[in-house]
């Protein structure tokens, strides 16, 4: 008998699971890394959205090497233009597989454009996109729809939702205590797809070195909620930014992913220069690595 050749050229990938925003495994937020050979093109996208939902983290990065190190990042529904936490995950990969690239800066190629990725004595920071606020106003009724939906009550709070960008939309949420939130995912998914959001970042005060304890939720790409958002840590440090909370060349820590007893550690620090840049920076880890094959 003669079997039919199989139309698949026999793909080899590296693939890791590494722990972002931690030193530490369980803790932080998984992200799913596919490093890709000089010779290797990106698998089509279908594909690459089919090894994100069997890697089954919130997040899967794919690296390839040309001009600069080029990032696809695609959620187990859908590619996306960036991802803070994949990125400091694909990070630690390129610097464990190049050493040279400690105490450096260099690009990587988004859909979000070239942003420099800093590595100092091993910890990554990453610079994000440039901050934006929508310039959306939230009704008193849109806004009592919102905190309805995340399942808490608005209690009068001085302030008040926006969305903010730093290479990804979220509306930035202040409430009381971020333990009390429970969202109706349903809804929350058409809200977010009605304003053209990823989701909502909520976060209530901090304590000692704590900035603010944080929350994320995506459930229109299939992230209920998430461990650690690099990109909304990076909004969420714009939004304190432009209410006064926080002065230029100052630094946050936020503290995310305790609901879902993965506790991660995110820094932020703001510059305002020639502009105001923003830096997303953490640690990782690496939990399994292996080989795919296709």
């Amino acid at each position: 008998m003669v079997f039919p050749s199989s139309s698949c050229h026999n793909i080899a990938m590296e693939i890791y699971i590494v722990h972002a925003f931690t030193d530490k495994v369980f803790g932080g937020n998984p992200a799913g890394v596919v490093l890709l050979s000089h010779e290797e093109a990106f698998p089509e996208t279908n594909v690459c959205i089919k090894i994100a939902a069997e890697l089954r983290c919130s997040e899967t990065v794919f690296i390839k090497k040309e001009e600069h190190f080029t990032l696809r990042y695609f959620t187990p529904t859908d590619e996306v233009p960036l991802c803070g936490h994949a990125t400091i995950a694909a990070s630690h990969i390129l610097l464990k597989k190049h050493p040279s690239l400690n105490n450096t800066t260099f690009l990587i190629d988004t859909l979000s454009g070239l942003l420099p990725i800093t590595i100092e004595d091993s910890f990554i920071w990453m610079t994000m996109g440039k901050p934006e606020i929508r310039d959306f106003v939230f009704s008193k009724s849109l806004e009592n729809d919102l905190y309805k939906i995340m399942g808490i009550k608005n209690s009068a709070l001085p302030l008040k939702p926006k969305i903010v960008s730093t290479g990804l939309a979220d509306i930035i949420l202040p409430v009381k205590d971020v333990n009390e939130i429970t969202p109706d995912y349903h809804k929350l998914s058409r809200f977010s797809k009605d304003l053209d959001v990823v989701g909502v970042h909520a976060f209530s005060q901090g304590e000692g070195e704590v900035t603010c304890h944080t929350r994320n939720f995506a459930p229109l790409y299939g992230i209920p909620e998430e461990a650690a958002t690099g990109t909304a840590s990076g909004a969420l440090t714009y939004y304190l930014y432009d209410q006064g909370l926080i002065e230029k060349n100052s630094s946050c820590l936020f503290l995310q992913g305790e609901a879902m007893n993965r506790p991660s550690l995110i820094k932020t620090r703001i510059k305002n220069e020639d502009a105001i840049t923003i830096e997303t920076g953490g640690k990782a880890v690496v939990f399994q690595e292996g080989k795919l094959n296709l």
